[in-house]
C-alpha cells in the first residue's frame, strides 16, 4: 500500500489523466496545497510507503542545496516526516530498459540521524536526498523529464536564508 503526495498541473485534464495512471498502478493520491501533511501522516502510521518528488523546488520555505551544479531551493518533506515519524527515506527510481518496459531501482535508505543540532540534521538528509536523486539523474540525463524552472526560486528569495547558509556551513564542518 502505497500513497503519493501530488502537486496540482495547471492543465486540468493532465492532472486527471496522471492521477488516474497513478491510481491505476495501486497508489493513493492527494494534492499539496490541503491536508496532505493530515493524509501522509495518517498512511504513515499505517505503515503506508509515503511518496515524494524529490526534485522539486522548496521555493521560499526550501533548504539552499546546490543540485546539478546550481544552488538550488530544495523541499525538506522527506526529510520533515521522516523525524517526525522516525520513517527512512528509501530512493526509488524508474528508468527505461532497452528493449522496453522499465526497472525499479530502490535504493538504500536515508535516515535521519540526531546529533543535537535539529537544524543541521534536516540539513543534511535534505542535501542527502538531493545528491541521491542527483547522481541518478547524471546516470540516466536522457530520462530526466522536468515540466517547470526547476530554479525557480532565487536564494535571496529563500525565507531565513543567511540563517540556512549557516546551517549549511555548520552541517559540513561536523561532518
Amino acid at each position: 500500500p502505497s500513497t503519493t503526495i501530488v502537486k496540482k498541473q495547471p492543465n486540468a485534464q493532465f492532472t486527471r489523466l496522471m492521477n488516474e495512471y497513478r491510481e491505476m498502478v495501486g497508489l493513493d493520491v492527494f494534492a499539496s496545497g490541503g491536508n496532505e501533511i493530515v493524509s501522509a501522516a495518517k498512511a504513515l502510521k499505517k505503515k503506508k510507503l509515503l511518496g515524494f518528488l524529490a526534485d522539486q523546488d522548496g521555493y521560499i520555505n526550501g533548504l539552499p542545496v546546490p543540485f546539478l551544479g546550481q544552488d538550488s531551493s530544495a523541499v525538506m518533506g522527506p526529510a520533515t516526516f521522516a523525524k517526525k515519524f522516525g520513517s527512512p527515506v528509501v530512493p526509488i527510481f524508474a528508468s527505461r530498459k532497452p528493449e522496453g518496459g522499465h526497472i525499479v531501482h530502490i535504493l538504500p535508505a536515508l535516515h535521519y540521524e540526531e546529533t543535537g543540532d535539529e537544524d543541521v540534521d534536516m540539513y543534511r538528509l535534505t542535501e542527502a536526498c538531493v545528491r541521491v536523486t542527483e547522481e541518478f539523474i547524471r546516470e540516466h540525463p536522457d530520462e530526466w523529464l522536468w515540466f517547470q524552472h526547476r530554479w525557480m526560486t532565487k536564494m535571496d528569495q529563500i525565507i531565513d536564508y543567511d540563517k540556512k547558509i549557516a546551517i549549511r556551513e555548520r552541517a559540513h564542518e561536523k561532518q
